[in-house]
């Protein structure tokens, strides 16, 4: 089932507001046992919407230190 933007905006909200239960646009109505469970339904529809629109998420980046002398 395609996500949409809609889905990761509910998870959010419930994510904000302490609600444990999300409504998804397709009409199925999602009970997480905890805010870790929305977290991951949450990076799972981002890393899918992100596919499907084609971007990627980097998945390392450098920093450079020095100091300065």
């Amino acid at each position: 089932m395609p996500y949409t933007t809609e889905d990761r905006d509910r998870l959010r909200a419930a994510l904000t507001g302490g609600e444990m239960m999300v409504k998804f646009a397709d009409g199925r109505l999602v009970q997480y046992r905890s805010v870790s469970e929305i977290r991951q339904a949450l990076a799972l529809v981002d890393s899918e919407l992100d596919a499907a629109s084609g971007q990627r998420r980097p998945a390392a980046f450098r920093v450079n230190v020095s100091k300065g002398v």
